[in-house]
């Protein structure tokens, strides 16, 4: 779980230096913090596998949805969105315009119910009581992330981002376009 608190503190960095430090070495922290958060991720099922093993007692069906889940998120963070100009050239691309298409014109930050569900489903796969701390953890995390994001980061780094807040709901997703 340790690896799960310093992702986030990965990722909390990679945003300040963005926005207020812009050192182009400093860019590896985003993709450090996705490695930190897999190999958390990938830790807490292997313990979870050990207790909940023989495989007939693990839910394949939930890992399946845990695997569609994941697949999503990872379109929604990498190419929902321009990789180059979001994570390799962030300190350098500026004034920024948000992306108002596909899963963010539904809500601001698709990824944290991605995420979520992506460790909920694993976690009911192979339930442990660790695998559920983990999850809750994770979770928090996460939602504390994107309110830092949502109000410190991307209105610094996107000219249009409060003009997207006010038409684009936080966190749960409009179903129909406002006319």
């Amino acid at each position: 779980m340790v690896f799960a608190v310093l992702a986030f503190a990965s990722f909390f960095l990679f945003d300040m230096n963005s926005v207020r430090l812009r050192f182009r070495a400093l860019q590896i922290l985003f993709p450090l913090g996705v490695l930190l958060l897999l190999t958390a991720t990938m830790a807490e099922a292997h313990i979870a596998f050990q207790l909940t093993a023989p495989l007939d007692s693990i839910d394949f069906v939930w890992l399946v949805l845990s695997a569609i889940h994941t697949i999503l998120l990872v379109y929604a963070l990498f190419f929902a969105i321009p990789f180059s100009a979001s994570y390799t050239d962030s300190v350098n691309v500026n004034p920024r315009t948000v992306i108002r298409t596909g899963l963010y014109g539904i809500c601001r930050h698709p990824g944290v119910w991605l995420l979520s569900f992506a460790l909920f489903f694993l976690a009911l796969a192979m339930s442990t009581l660790r695998m559920w701390l983990f999850v809750g953890l994770v979770s928090v995390l996460n939602l504390l992330y994107v309110v830092f994001q949502d109000l410190w980061t991307f209105p610094r780094i996107f000219s249009d981002y409060i003009d997207y807040r006010q038409s684009v709901p936080f966190l749960i997703p409009r179903l129909k376009k406002r006319l």
